[in-house]
């Protein structure tokens, strides 16, 4: 699930500051997403293991 262990502490953290909070599983948020007619437009690597993830509306912009 997580891409490294400082991720699982980082999870854990934020979990301990808000349970509601807490890095969240791409599977799951995609699934989310294209239930509500979107789909991913680009997912951005980012330092130490990270993503920037983004969706898009069907049929807003481009393709």
């Amino acid at each position: 699930r997580y891409t490294s262990e400082s991720n699982a502490r980082f999870d854990q953290w934020l979990k301990s500051r808000d349970p509601a909070s807490g890095i969240r599983d791409f599977g799951e948020l995609n699934r989310l997403a294209e239930a509500a007619g979107m789909s991913l437009f680009e997912d951005f690597a980012m330092p130490a293991n990270n993503r920037l993830l983004a969706w898009r509306k069907h049929g807003q912009g481009r393709p």
